[in-house]
């Protein structure tokens, strides 16, 4: 499990049964099955390539809970083989687990420090925490801060220690992933969007314009700035290159064809932690038509694939995920659950297909299925898709109707010349995806 390779008379053996936890679930799988196994072999060269994301960029909802469950079965294997020297250590990772977990909820801003206390106080009622306080063979240990406030019901102390620590780490954490792991691949991306986005030279023009000397130039520049700007402000002209880039998508869904899978593509909202509710942005359309062609008996089951996840929290550094409320949100919608599958791990348009594929199984490669997303996102996602060996049918929402009024007006619109920046992210993002992905389908 997870790049190891196991006789198949060993797994017959063992008889594995499930343990219902996502978090640690391949140690919980080894543990149940090295008693059975009369040799190990382990490879020297390094075989992992670790990726940044996934659970180190957003609060793991599962990881206390999950590793809670992974302590009592390393408890009760102890027992079995009495091998209790390794006691002390399962107590000592169930420490830092916890530290952890309430790291996390203050990194992340998941809740109000009150309502972070408050769940530390209630956390810390579950008798698993009394293990803690009976290591033997490291009495150093008892002396860590962190356990002299579980050991007194300090909310506040537990709290400002972890506090301590996560203004500690949040600074180096931030310089692993922002600068060291993507510091290439953002800007680059970032650098092609910016020299293909009309602001740019709308603005280099005119300052060059304000601080050239030259009269001649100046001139020159201020009415370049000028003719870029009567030019792409104009709502004629954007709504024309807008179209050809998704017209070919703009048509009717095939009268009476049912769907299994309707995926829908995320980054429409944020989870509002204040009123426990879900927020919407302008492109919600593609929550709401995926909703409307279920309710219409078009599509079997809906798929909410995230973007960092369905639900972002509104800063941007907080939750990034909050599937069991978006569940509840989409049940007093009127949605059955049971034809709900959500999607929580993406970070972008590749992730989202590879992880929906990784989550349903090949079974979509087979099944119809119908991806619904924006007019100018459609060709660059329908492009991962089958680069992951899929091939949907399509069906666009948001098609610019905020400035179709616009198509004949030709006098200048500051909204027509801030909607530049999207379209242009399109054609960034979908030639980084020809160059870098080969279709499979």
């Amino acid at each position: 499990m997870w790049g190891k390779l196991y006789r198949k008379s060993s797994l017959n053996a063992a008889n594995i049964q499930p343990t219902g936890i996502t978090t640690g679930e391949d140690l919980a799988f080894n543990l149940q099955l090295f008693p059975y196994l009369s040799k190990i072999y382990i490879l020297k060269e390094c075989g992992y390539n670790y990726r940044f994301g996934g659970m180190t960029t957003r609060y793991n909802t599962c990881l206390l809970p999950d590793l809670k469950k992974l302590y009592y079965i390393k408890k009760a294997l102890i027992d079995k083989y009495q091998y209790h020297k390794a006691s002390d250590y399962i107590r000592i990772e169930l420490k830092n687990v916890l530290k952890s977990d309430i790291c996390q909820m203050i990194a992340f801003k998941v809740r109000s420090p009150k309502e972070i206390k408050n769940r530390i106080s209630e956390e810390l009622k579950d008798p698993i925490y009394k293990d803690i306080m009976q290591v033997q063979n490291h009495p150093a240990f008892l002396e860590d801060p962190f356990i002299k406030a579980i050991a007194a019901y300090d909310s506040n102390m537990r709290y400002d220690l972890c506090k301590k620590q996560v203004k500690k780490e949040i600074p180096i954490r931030l310089l692993k992933k922002n600068f060291i792991h993507s510091y290439t691949h953002i800007k680059n991306l970032m650098f092609i969007s910016l020299a293909i986005n009309p602001t740019t030279y709308i603005v280099i023009f005119l300052l060059l314009g304000v601080v050239l000397k030259s009269k001649r130039w100046k001139r020159l520049c201020l009415t370049l700035s000028a003719l870029l700007f009567l030019l792409f402000s104009n709502g004629a002209l954007y709504q024309w290159i807008a179209e050809q880039w998704y017209k070919e998508y703009d048509r009717p869904l095939p009268e009476r064809k049912q769907y299994t899978y309707g995926i829908v593509l995320g980054g429409y909202s944020y989870w509002d932690w204040k009123r426990s509710r879900p927020e919407f942005s302008e492109i919600a359309d593609r929550l709401l038509e995926g909703i409307r062609l279920y309710k219409h008996g078009r599509i079997r089951k809906l798929v909410l694939a995230s973007d960092g996840s369905i639900i972002e929290s509104k800063d941007g550094k907080g939750l990034q995920g909050n599937a069991a409320d978006m569940k509840q949100y989409l049940a007093d919608l009127g949605m059955p659950l049971e034809d709900v599958i959500l999607e929580t791990r993406a970070n972008n348009t590749w992730e989202n297909a590879t992880f929906t594929l990784e989550l349903i199984g090949n079974s979509m490669k087979t099944e119809s299925t119908l991806l619904i997303t924006s007019a100018t996102h459609m060709r660059r996602s329908l492009w991962t898709f089958h680069a992951a060996g899929l091939n949907p049918d399509t069906y666009i929402t948001d098609t610019f109707p905020e400035i179709k009024g616009e198509k004949t007006n030709f006098l200048p619109s500051w909204h027509v010349l801030a909607s530049w920046p999207e379209l242009t992210h399109e054609w960034v993002g979908y030639l980084y995806y020809r160059l870098r992905h080969k279709p499979s389908v």
